[in-house]
């Protein structure tokens, strides 16, 4: 099967985007954490003026356990996700952005920008190759 000029299989391509994920799983960790972190601060309310310490305190303490029981799951998740090899799984778990950055390692693009810019081209041009790339990120 050839991609982008790439005459790579499918499943050997796969298998290095899992090896890229593995080999930058602390990194994609702590994205997960940063953004997690903030989105639970962002929903915080204070409701007590006149107790603002304590409110503070309960909003910690409330947002902990929300935090550390939503990393383990995301964490337990990629975890296995990686150890069973599944794919679709880990594109579902990993930043988009995360994967089109090193990805475009494998299809030897200086960048990421260079791989999106490389694949618009191609699928502006090539209906199969749209039709392709769909079944290759498998939204289909």
């Amino acid at each position: 099967h050839d991609f982008m000029g790439i005459s790579e299989t499918i499943e050997n391509i796969k298998s290095k985007i899992i090896e890229i994920i593995n080999n930058k799983s602390a990194d994609i960790k702590k994205d997960f954490c940063t953004k997690l972190f903030r989105s639970i601060q962002m929903k915080n309310k204070i409701v007590d003026v006149e107790n603002i310490e304590s409110n503070i305190e309960q909003l910690n303490n409330e947002n902990k356990l929300k935090f550390l029981e939503k990393y383990k799951e995301f964490s337990k998740k990629f975890d296995d996700a990686i150890k069973r090899e599944e794919y679709l799984e880990l594109m579902k778990l990993v930043p988009g952005k995360f994967i089109l950055k090193n990805v475009a390692s494998i299809f030897e693009l200086s960048n990421g920008n260079a791989y999106v810019n490389k694949l618009l081209d191609l699928i502006s041009k090539d209906e199969q190759a749209m039709k392709d790339l769909i079944a290759f990120i498998g939204l289909n």
